[in-house]
């Protein structure tokens, strides 16, 4: 936790001595998001949760709308809202973790591979939102994405796993809501 603590200390400091116009500000501010990310997952200190947004909103400000590492930026914003939004049950948070979501898609070259991980994180909050409000569009969408993640994702890459682990839950959530056996014979 130590060393912890001396990278969001020296991150800040960089930042600090960094002007806002410098070209790699937005990097210094991404890792500040990230370390104060993983010390709220350590403490649960909702204050570090609410600085990382706030940092994440910045380095996605600071980073050219063209640039690649956009897209990851606007993912790690998805995933911190999201965590709010479980610790505090704001529906705003919810919605924007979907709508970041959808912007990391569209900020994702085709052939890349980030591109099925961010496909598999909207497929995981479209799914939470269906389990929320019971919307079938939310499921069926999710369904598809996650269709579209493991397409895109290598045959012996690890993350396949847990997505055709994904389809196969939501595969069988829509069974349940339709009885199709279709959906039940493909989740096993």
């Amino acid at each position: 936790m130590a060393d912890l603590e001396e990278s969001i200390q020296v991150a800040r400091q960089a930042i600090e001595a960094t002007p806002e116009d410098y070209p790699d500000r937005a990097i210094l501010l991404d890792n500040l998001g990230i370390y104060l990310s993983d010390r709220y997952s350590r403490t649960e200190d909702i204050a570090d949760l609410e600085e990382s947004i706030q940092v994440a909103r910045q380095a996605i400000k600071a980073t050219p709308e063209d640039h690649l590492d956009r897209a990851r930026r606007l993912n790690n914003l998805g995933i911190r809202l999201s965590d709010r939004y479980s610790r505090t049950g704001d529906i705003a948070d919810f919605e924007e973790s979907i709508q970041v979501a959808r912007q990391a898609i569209e900020a994702t070259p085709e052939d890349h591979l980030d591109r099925a991980r961010w496909l598999n994180n909207l497929g995981i909050h479209l799914s939470n939102r269906y389990l929320r409000t019971g919307a079938m569009t939310d499921l069926e969408e999710s369904i598809q994405l996650v269709r579209q993640a493991i397409e895109a994702t290598p045959e012996d890459y690890p993350d396949r796993a847990i997505r055709l682990s994904s389809l196969g839950i939501y595969l069988s959530d829509r069974y349940s809501r339709t009885e199709d056996i279709a959906d039940l014979e493909e989740s096993i």
